[in-house]
């Protein structure tokens, strides 16, 4: 029995694997909002408690419309995992989880999903669906390499002035 239980930690381990949790020790996240381009939106990220939390108010003034969070960069090898699940609490608005490979310079892999207000929910996102984007444009091209990832990131841009928060409590792959 003991041996079936150690085979089973040890396998499990191999079928998940924490990306993010938020604590403290992790490694900063930082905001880019539209100013980038000349906008005037705004955004804060902080960790307490264990939460990402990522808030704001997205402004159309100048040509903005965009408020997003990104983690420092990193290496990161995921190609033995097929999916990325997010445990995240939103105030009900369309939000956007982003990857950056080092080999697709400007360009960001990005999966859409909708968040219900006050309610934690879990989103798998799996790595063949991410689509490409370039400054919010879907493009045909690259490939994603999930063995090649730099950050992680998330992005709310829904074309109206609106103020948001997103709390994120962690990402593994599996």
């Amino acid at each position: 029995m003991k041996f079936l239980t150690a085979l089973f930690a040890t396998t499990a381990t191999a079928l998940s694997s924490s990306l993010f949790d938020f604590k403290a020790s992790e490694a900063a996240w930082y905001v880019i909002n539209d100013g980038v381009m000349g906008g005037v939106s705004s955004s804060t990220a902080k960790i307490q408690n264990g939460v990402l939390e990522f808030s704001g108010r997205v402004r159309l003034e100048n040509n903005g419309g965009f408020a997003s969070v990104r983690s420092t960069s990193g290496q990161y090898n995921l190609s033995n995992f097929s999916l990325l699940r997010l445990r995240v609490r939103g105030d009900g608005k369309n939000y956007s989880f982003q990857i950056g490979t080092s080999n697709a310079r400007g360009i960001l892999y990005q999966f859409d999903f909708a968040t219900k207000a006050g309610t934690w929910l879990e989103l798998d996102v799996p790595l063949k669906a991410m689509r490409p984007t370039r400054f919010g444009n879907l493009l045909s091209r690259p490939v994603f390499d999930s063995s090649r990832i730099e950050h992680f990131g998330f992005i709310v841009a829904n074309k109206k002035a609106e103020e948001f928060k997103l709390e994120l409590d962690w990402i593994k792959a599996q």
